[in-house]
């Protein structure tokens, strides 16, 4: 009897000890065969995340921001954050990846552009290794659940317990940030503004041309 009690514990001991190894090796421990399936259950899309500035000047503040808005929605956009003063809208929108290009062109019609830029990354290592750390730490968890429910000591059940609570924290870190990489990818960023270009009328440009000329006299000098 005293036999069969020592073998239950060294083989609890045992499976044990193989767990958290395994939790300390690499998160792609499932090799390159499994990662390949993992991407080609993805359909083997390159993951990339993109970014737009547009900048532009318009002579109708109010009524081009209001434009504006009415087109984010007709791409399917959502304005994160907005405002808008007496001399210049600035707001911030999400808007799915393959609007964003098009969305910049018809913003563009608002007004003067004077700056326009598109930037992007392929994130798809990241997400792809995000989802195989993922996949591990799920198995790892699952078989920590296993063990824990036919662990028949406190101290065995302790450690276990402690063992399954690190690698519950690092699961839900790891899908933390692959929800945030996912919805990047899938929506874009766009920083967008307009600024009131002032019509100086005839009173004006006599102004501008005086002060030209008397900028031009002062270095003569």
């Amino acid at each position: 009897m005293l036999f069969l009690q020592h073998m239950k514990t060294f083989l609890f001991t045992s499976v044990y000890a193989a767990l958290v190894l395994s939790s300390c090796s690499s998160p792609l421990a499932y090799g390159p065969a499994a990662a390949s399936s993992v991407e080609a259950g993805e359909g083997g899309e390159g993951k990339i995340r993109k970014k737009g500035t547009l900048t532009m000047k318009s002579r109708s503040l109010k009524e081009s921001s209001d434009r504006a808005v009415a087109m984010v929605r007709t791409h399917r956009g959502v304005l994160s954050d907005s405002s808008l003063t007496e001399d210049d809208y600035e707001s911030t929108i999400r808007v799915p990846s393959r609007q964003l290009e098009p969305l910049m062109d018809e913003l563009g019609e608002l007004g003067k552009v004077t700056s326009r830029r598109v930037s992007q990354d392929d994130v798809s290592k990241r997400h792809y290794d995000l989802q195989a750390e993922i996949k591990n730490k799920t198995e790892l968890r699952n078989r920590l659940r296993t063990l824990l429910s036919k662990s028949d000591k406190v101290k065995d059940t302790l450690e276990v317990e402690k063992e399954l609570a690190r690698v519950q924290t690092e699961l839900d870190q790891l899908t933390g940030a692959f929800s945030k990489l996912k919805s990047q990818v899938s929506l874009s960023t766009l920083n967008f503004s307009i600024e009131r270009s002032r019509n100086l009328g005839p009173l004006g440009l006599v102004g501008k041309g005086i002060g030209k000329v008397w900028d031009g006299l002062w270095h003569l000098n």
